[in-house]
């Protein structure tokens, strides 16, 4: 399979959004740096001329979709149902290729090889059709039909992971719209999809995680070595993890949490300080600030630690994973939907971990509502690409390339 990976991470974004995301005015000129004098990069991205995309763009996944070597973004178009697919050309910038109808307003997307074929492939969560979409690859930057799978009533984010011994894709969404037993109120579910290795899916389980869930996320929490889920709610100002026990797609047998997190929104999993356990950093959209929570392995988590990314009511909806300054460990990228800004923060990776200040930028964003990591530039560095969605005003993808300096060209007394 052809995927965009740095480390053990893979990278798509969705804008409501597995183990180990849109811009209409020029954006020119606007550049991210920020130097310590001895001993760390140089962090800076240069914002590349933003193109149109279909209307309210709301989430990207990023692969190598006609196997040329170069990253491609597959982009779902909350306004039209479609995806459209826009082929990389070495250089940052990238050709519309093509589209294909999906399910009613789709709002998050994901890529993996769903059929063992070698091509990527693409699925989709349509929250006004309450399923899911499957576009299968085929190689060429090319999709077959979609193909619908019901799954809980408004689904807004999804995840592929694998949950089995065999090692097909499944995939699982977070749902909104269920009404559940009185027991499991306030509502919302988890549909656990089980890949049959050809392309084609089976209802596994429904989870009921007693919150209403926004964004979910895979990983590994315990010793077991079987795929976890982590589900935010910014309502109920919680997570929760769901451990798996490998004995199948639908089977999540032990629910941890919920764990309090306020306004608790994107989640993305890393091994944040060196621990060799994964932990979670999960956006506080309210507060505008990010919440560390260091994992204990057993599927528990430390206290939460807060910090800043930008002002309050930033709303920071969306992040990624990416190693921006080439010290070899995930830094985090944060899409702010309400001050139209983008926040990096460098993951410190010292004694209990943590993150540097955050250098934010703000120049031509318009409601970005998703954010995806890649090299699409084919210079080793992870760029940055940003869906904005301003109500149908701002349809438009911008690209950030990462031209920051490594940790181990700089010196007390300057660059190398």
């Amino acid at each position: 399979m052809k995927a965009t990976t740095y480390g053990n991470f893979v990278f798509c974004g969705d804008r409501a959004r597995s183990k180990a995301a849109l811009w209409a005015a020029p954006v020119l000129g606007c550049l991210l740096a920020a130097a310590s004098v001895t001993a760390s990069a140089q962090i800076a991205f240069q914002a590349q001329p933003p193109f149109v995309t279909g209307p309210n763009p709301s989430a990207i996944a990023v692969g190598d979709f006609n196997g040329d070597g170069k990253l491609d973004l597959a982009v779902a178009m909350f306004g039209n149902n479609d995806v459209y697919i826009y082929t990389g050309n070495g250089d940052g910038t990238f050709s519309f290729a093509g589209f294909r109808a999906v399910g009613t307003q789709p709002v998050a997307i994901v890529a993996g090889d769903f059929n063992h074929d070698g091509n990527l492939d693409l699925a989709t969560a349509n929250s006004g059709s309450s399923n899911v979409s499957i576009l299968l690859g085929n190689g060429n930057a090319t999709f077959q039909a979609a193909a619908a799978y019901a799954v809980g009533n408004t689904p807004v984010s999804i995840a592929t992971d694998s949950f089995n011994p065999n090692g097909f894709a499944d995939l699982v969404t977070a749902n909104q719209g269920n009404v559940c037993p009185p027991t499991f109120n306030p509502c919302g579910t988890l549909t656990v999809l089980g890949g049959n290795g050809d392309g084609t899916f089976f209802t596994a389980t429904t989870l009921f995680p007693q919150f209403v869930p926004v964004k979910v996320a895979t990983g590994l929490f315990d010793a077991s070595l079987n795929s976890d889920i982590v589900v935010t709610s910014h309502d109920s100002n919680a997570f929760l993890v769901y451990l798996g026990d490998g004995g199948g797609a639908g089977s999540f047998p032990i629910a941890k949490g919920p764990f309090t997190t306020a306004s608790a929104y994107a989640v993305v999993v890393a091994d944040f300080n060196g621990g060799g356990k994964s932990d979670l950093a999960i956006s506080r959209s309210d507060s505008g600030d990010v919440s560390l929570q260091l994992g204990n392995g057993d599927g528990t988590f430390q206290t939460g630690v807060i910090y800043n990314e930008g002002a309050i009511g930033a709303h920071p909806y969306a992040a990624a994973l990416g190693d921006f300054d080439g010290d070899g460990f995930p830094d985090l990228a944060l899409a702010n939907n309400s001050d139209n800004s983008v926040a990096v923060l460098r993951d410190r990776t010292v004694g209990n971990g943590g993150f540097d200040a955050a250098l934010t930028f703000t120049g031509g964003l318009a409601c970005p509502s998703s954010i995806a990591v890649g090299d699409f530039n084919g210079n080793g560095k992870p760029d940055l690409v940003v869906a904005n969605d301003c109500s149908g005003t701002a349809n438009f993808l911008t690209v950030f390339l990462n031209t920051s300096i490594p940790t181990d060209r700089i010196f007390a007394n300057g660059f190398q």
